[in-house]
């Protein structure tokens, strides 16, 4: 779809506030919150840029100085004659799930399409120097997923990231790749077709400007934004100090699950993803070990979101459990409505979060907890809650269809 000139204006000013020196990301964001928009930002008086927290007068400074002789439209220009576009993180196209970082990244050059149900998607990551074995692992799981579809997500460097790429095209399902450079440098150079399949299948995401080299400090970065997009994270051989292993922290920190597939103990590649399972990770060996973990969560999110996917053939989600009148009667209704959608499976704290006002967040803990003083739910690692089996064997109430806990959780 061709830009229009009120998008071509808009991508200008974020790429130009991008630009200006000393507004990094977070003053980015101050700037922002306090003016609104970036354009706003641009055109404020200097007084209006001191109003935002956190913003220095060196910032402020640099913004009058910058700002009418930055011409960033050819850029723009650039991008739209790629066949790319940005995503603000104000458009309503940018990905739910990467709003749940506390520092999101504020802009994304897309190549392809971003589609709402690659909200169900998993990252697949590990080693560059990738054995037999974890080529295997790797075209096992990540063709399993796509064929159950999920999306597949991945950093494209050589490796793991390329195998679960090409696997989850090859099965015909969808894959994302997470860029360290602008989205006109092909790296690694090997890439160039799987780029052009990934683009037709999926999206190629950079946060990176045009040109932008895929340096060192890119790549921590790219392993946040991809822990981000993803609902969970399975690593495949890695070593030690790898990049994968960033990836499964910040997922970890995310709360969301990360899962490990063994690797022989002899390389030196299995020595970090071995290291995730003494620390926690799950076990896997295969993408029914995944989906089996997952699958109430992302068929909430199926839900959700208005789609169906096969998620595997086993492991359906049952009927949920029946509640006696009882406990129903000392219920609220949004602790019904809360109940509801925790009965298909282990739900994330930030799913349940999804679609809530500030007065339902802010109850939210307490609803939790008094479900589990009523042995309704308990919590799992990784902020996770289930449906107490227990519970299945009760005996319910003649009350119609309970409703959800926000009317308005669709978004």
């Amino acid at each position: 779809m061709t830009p229009s000139t009120a998008d071509l204006a808009l991508w200008t000013d974020w790429l130009t506030l991008a630009a200006i020196p000393q507004v990094g990301r977070r003053r980015l964001w101050q700037l922002i919150t306090a003016l609104g928009s970036p354009g706003e930002v641009l055109r404020a008086s200097p007084r209006a840029l001191r109003t935002a927290e956190g913003v220095d007068e060196v910032t402020v400074n640099s913004i009058v100085e910058h700002r009418d002789t930055l011409d960033l439209r050819p850029e723009a220009e650039a991008i739209a004659a790629m066949g790319a576009r940005l995503i603000p993180f104000t458009d309503p196209g940018y990905p739910r799930a990467l709003r749940a970082m506390d520092d999101p990244p504020p802009l994304l050059h897309v190549l392809g399409e971003l589609e709402p149900l690659d909200e169900v998607g998993i990252a697949i990551v590990g080693s560059r120097n990738m054995t037999d074995y974890g080529r295997q692992m790797t075209e096992a799981i990540a063709g399993d997923l796509a064929e159950a579809g999920v999306t597949v997500i991945s950093g494209f460097a050589t490796g793991v990231d390329g195998a679960a790429h090409r696997a989850a095209l090859e099965r015909g399902g969808r894959t994302l790749a997470v860029l360290g450079a602008g989205l006109d440098i092909v790296y690694p150079s090997t890439h160039r077709r799987l780029r052009q399949r990934v683009a037709e299948s999926g999206a190629l995401i950079s946060e990176y400007r045009l040109g932008a080299a895929p340096r060192a400090e890119h790549f921590p970065e790219r392993n946040a934004v991809l822990a981000g997009l993803a609902q969970g994270v399975v690593v495949v051989e890695a070593g030690e100090k790898s990049g994968a292993l960033i990836t499964a922290t910040r997922a970890a920190e995310l709360g969301r699950p990360v899962f490990a597939v063994p690797g022989d103990a002899t390389r030196a590649n299995s020595r970090g993803v071995n290291r995730l399972i003494q620390e926690g990770a799950r076990l896997v060996m295969s993408a029914e070990d995944v989906l089996a973990d997952m699958r109430g969560l992302l068929r909430g999110l199926l839900s959700e979101l208005g789609g169906e996917a096969a998620l595997g053939a086993e492991g359906a989600s049952p009927d949920p459990p029946p509640v006696p009148s009882a406990v129903l009667e000392a219920l609220d209704e949004e602790e019904r409505g809360l109940f509801t959608r925790i009965q298909g499976g282990a739900v994330q704290l930030d799913t349940l979060m999804r679609g809530l006002d500030p007065d339902q967040r802010a109850a939210l803990p307490m609803h939790l907890m008094n479900l589990q003083l009523h042995g309704l739910i308990a919590e799992l690692p990784g902020k996770r809650y289930t449906a107490c089996p227990s519970s299945a064997s009760l005996e319910t109430r003649a009350a119609g269809p309970t409703p959800p806990l926000n009317s308005e959780d669709h978004g």
